[in-house]
């Protein structure tokens, strides 16, 4: 019997610490003198929210076309120096390019690749501004030294 009383204590007060912020808010608001009929104040719209995934990080999900990323370089052409975009003339240039390279490869029995339109950036890293991967720690060359592919950073076949 005591066990029920005091499982239906520990129930009511529990009941009673929820509710209590819900009965002060409706004290304060019945304790606030009445104020004159005014029209709505305008309000700014809501700040924008990122999704997030359920783990806490940016939710990022959806389509990410590349296409239009395969007439632009990795990394920056010496040409460009650390101009991370093309002028309009070059740009102008790469637009021509791209259609003409396009239009060959749509012409054959079987398109090569889909290489979207040309962008303005003059090669896909922005950072270090020079476009070039940054060179590697101790330790990177490290790892680099033990790669057993074919495939070696910063040589040519």
């Amino acid at each position: 019997m005591m066990k029920h009383i005091l499982t239906f204590a520990g129930f009511s007060a529990g009941v009673g610490l929820m509710l209590f912020p819900l009965l002060q808010t409706a004290a304060a608001q019945q304790a606030r003198p009445a104020k004159a009929q005014q029209p709505p104040a305008k309000t700014a719209a809501p700040a924008y929210k990122q999704p997030m995934t359920p783990w806490g990080e940016p939710d990022i999900q959806g389509m990410w076309p590349l296409s239009h990323l395969v007439t632009t370089p990795l990394e920056r052409p010496a040409k460009y120096g650390d101009r991370p975009f093309l002028t309009d003339e070059e740009f102008k240039a790469a637009q021509q390019s791209a259609a003409a390279s396009q239009k060959q490869k749509a012409s054959g029995a079987i398109p090569v690749s889909e290489n979207g339109g040309a962008i303005r950036q003059t090669s896909l890293i922005v950072d270090p501004p020079n476009g070039h991967f940054p060179a590697l720690t101790d330790y990177g060359k490290q790892l680099q030294s033990k790669l057993e592919g074919s495939y070696k950073p910063g040589k040519t076949v």
